[in-house]
């Protein structure tokens, strides 16, 4: 599927410049990216944790690219193919703490008892997007699009337990259960899964008066992906053996019991969605309220247009 999007985008390229002219398709390119780092920067949190910064309490990161080529039709249809990447964790503070220690090589604290819980959604897709003409009703203005999505990455599931230490040792029970297309815990030699989905995109826009304009986007509405023959683990980790060195680390030869195997897997997409609060003072300038929500998680800003 990448090629066939390489392929697109040259091809919407060549009607463009073709017949653009004519403004009968016109080509246009659309990128959206959303990060937060969450505990830490985000290129920290991709570099495995490993960096000089300590983490924070927060309990969330995600990042969210999708880059859409295509052609706009003088009747206002839109066809474009895109390519994707997300990734959205969830944990509390213990499990960054931990994971944090173990990256940088820093001693384990000892005679803590840690909580652990960490939920991790991940896909790479590529695919095609159809936007139909907007619908043009007094002082409103909707758009609906849908996605058609081929997976080639996928990660979710999640890791939740306890860990007790002492000064010398510690204990503690992991489950873990995830679907995934490269076992990045284990180190399992397994197929990678393929998944088709689908998704869809609304938009409303409200000219309220001259001067004040409401704007909402909705994305991944009802979306999801249907991954055949997917590779799973469900697993407990129990500490069997398990001692501290001289430096304070951990040497452990922990005990693992559990399934692997492989099923069909529907995985949701997290509805993300952005509400703009716009007045214009003027012809130049204006000013602007934004709150963007992804699953769930609000991010409010404000602003000078």
């Amino acid at each position: 599927m990448q090629r066939l999007f390489f392929a697109l985008t040259l091809l919407f390229t060549l009607l463009g410049s073709t017949v653009g002219h004519a403004q009968s398709v016109i080509p246009y390119s659309e990128l959206q990216n959303f990060n937060y780092g969450g505990p830490l920067p985000l290129k920290q949190l991709i570099n495995d944790l490993e960096g000089n910064i300590f983490p924070s309490a927060k309990k969330h990161a995600f990042s969210h690219v999708d880059w859409e080529v295509g052609v706009k039709m003088r009747n206002g249809w839109k066809v474009g193919a895109f390519v994707r990447h997300d990734y959205y964790t969830r944990f509390n503070p213990d499990t960054v703490r931990l994971i944090h220690q173990d990256k940088n090589d820093l001693p384990v604290d000892t005679n803590q008892h840690y909580d652990l819980w960490l939920a991790v959604h991940h896909l790479k897709a590529d695919g095609i997007r159809i936007h139909l003409p907007k619908l043009e009703y007094e002082s409103f203005q909707i758009g609906l699009s849908v996605s058609v999505f081929h997976g080639t990455g996928l990660i979710d599931g999640e890791v939740s337990g306890q860990i007790d230490t002492t000064s010398n040792s510690f204990s503690g029970l992991v489950d873990l259960d995830y679907r995934y297309d490269r076992d990045r815990l284990l180190n399992r030699e397994a197929n990678s899964p393929e998944g088709w989905g689908f998704g869809f995109d609304f938009e409303v826009q409200w000219q309220i008066s001259p001067s004040i304009e409401l704007d909402l986007r909705v994305k991944d509405i009802a979306g999801q992906v249907r991954w055949d023959q997917a590779p799973f683990t469900t697993a407990q980790l129990t500490s069997s053996t398990v001692n501290f060195d001289q430096n304070g680390f951990i040497e452990t030869t922990p005990a693992l019991s559990g399934f692997e195997g492989y099923r069909s897997y529907t995985q949701d997409l997290p509805i993300q969605s952005k509400l703009t609060l716009s007045y214009r003072l003027s012809e130049q300038y204006g000013v602007f309220g934004i709150d963007e929500v992804y699953a769930y998680e609000h991010f409010p800003s404000v602003g000078i247009m």
